[in-house]
Formats: C-alpha cells, sequence, structure tokens
C-alpha cells in the first residue's frame, strides 16, 4: 500500500513554560550510574486551537530522581490547520509526522531550559543528550471531541 502524503500544519509556538523542576543533592550523582528517562505526552485545547506537548526528563542515580524538569511546549494550529487535522467523528488527530517534529521541538526547548535552571551549580554538568522523538511517539495522537485538555 502507498504511503499517503504527510499532511502539512501550519503552526507557531505560542508558549513555553516550565510546569516543574526539582533536584535532590546525592552524595556522588556521577559516573556510570547516571540514566536518563525521557517522555512526551500530548493534549489540545480547542477553544484556542493550541496543541500542548508535555516533556518530563528525569536523571537517575542507581534508580534514584536526582533532577526532574517538566515543561509544556503549546503549539497554535493555524485555523484551517486545525480543520484539516480532524476526522470524520471531529476527532482531532495530530499526524504522526506532526508529533514528530512537536516532540522534537518540546525537547530541544527543555534542554535550553534544564541548562538555564542549573546553570552556576554542580547540576550543570548534566547534559541532555540527543533524544530519538521517534522511540516516545509511537504514532498519531488522537483527541475525541469531548476530551477535555490536559
Amino acid at each position: 500500500m502507498p504511503k499517503e502524503k504527510e499532511m502539512k500544519v501550519a503552526f507557531n509556538i505560542a508558549k513555553l513554560s516550565t510546569k516543574e523542576f526539582t533536584t535532590r543533592d546525592l552524595e556522588k550523582p556521577e559516573g556510570d550510574n547516571i540514566q536518563i528517562q525521557a517522555g512526551i505526552k500530548f493534549g489540545v485545547n480547542r477553544e484556542s486551537k493550541l496543541i500542548g506537548c508535555f516533556t518530563t526528563i528525569e536523571f537517575l542515580n542507581d534508580g534514584e530522581s536526582f533532577i526532574k524538569l517538566v515543561t509544556l511546549c503549546e503549539f497554535g494550529i493555524n485555523p484551517e490547520s486545525w480543520e484539516n487535522m480532524k476526522d470524520e467523528n471531529k476527532t482531532l488527530v495530530i499526524p504522526h509526522n506532526i508529533a514528530l517534529h512537536f516532540g522534537t521541538i518540546a525537547i530541544g526547548s527543555t534542554r535550553g531550559i534544564l541548562h538555564c535552571k542549573t546553570e552556576g551549580t554542580a547540576f550543570n554538568k548534566f547534559f541532555l543528550p540527543t533524544i530519538n522523538v521517534t522511540d516516545i511517539v509511537l504514532g498519531d495522537q488522537s483527541f475525541p471531541e469531548e476530551s477535555n485538555p490536559e
């Protein structure tokens, strides 16, 4: 079956915010025991035609969290693009390629926020490496008409 043409969506970055930032001192937050967990979740605001991309990043040392950062990147969607993303049941469907693009922008923004929040502290040596968003965002993101924004 031939691949459908990827949908193009006109958008702008409407707002970027830090929802949570916590650090916890550890005796030795360094070395081979550091792990990073990353997550992406989407939400919609139908009235404002916004798609929210929530990014959660957590640094762990031997399984214990010592940095946690949750951000929200809100994307304003052009009204025509918004209507084109609705299916016959009025479910808003964010195509996979657009969700990946939004996730990539949100992760990059989160990387910058992490640097700013930790600048001048011992935590500033912990960088957010590149993250393969295709491992996190696995397909189209659907929001039925009756669903509420996050």
